[in-house]
């Protein structure tokens, strides 16, 4: 894969966070609107930790830092781990299901895809990442 073509898919990952950042957001306003009613942090504190991992991520992926693909690959990884636990969670209606489903899959396809491509010899050459893990 050469160069070129390296930059263009890291410029649709740093989209791809942008827009998790804009729903970590929303999702965030959420969860502290909801806060009076429930009296519970736990809608606060998980949104709040993938916000801080998703603008760790853009900023890693915007200025090319050469630990950015060690931290994709480690939260794909658990990502994946995460969306196989949640997929044996119940829910009350068939649309519900749907669209839990629906986003289960989407989230394990991208983590899926960062996995194999950032694990690759020459994106990480371009990232200058020279620390080995476990994925490589």
């Amino acid at each position: 894969m050469n160069e070129e073509k390296i930059k263009s898919r890291i410029k649709l990952f740093e989209r791809c966070y942008l827009l998790l950042i804009v729903l970590t957001v929303a999702l965030l306003l959420y969860g502290i609107a909801i806060l009076v009613e429930y009296d519970t942090f736990e809608y606060i504190f998980g949104p709040a930790l993938f916000l801080y991992i998703y603008i760790m991520i853009y900023i890693g992926l915007r200025c090319t830092k050469q630990w950015v693909a060690s931290l994709i690959l480690f939260t794909s990884a658990f990502g994946m781990l995460t969306v196989l636990f949640g997929l044996a969670d119940t829910y009350d209606s068939p649309t519900e299901f749907a669209i839990y489903r629906a986003i289960d899959f989407a989230f394990m396809a991208l983590f899926v895809y960062q996995m194999i491509f950032f694990s690759r010899r020459n994106v990480r050459r371009y990232f200058k990442a020279t620390s080995r893990t476990f994925f490589n």
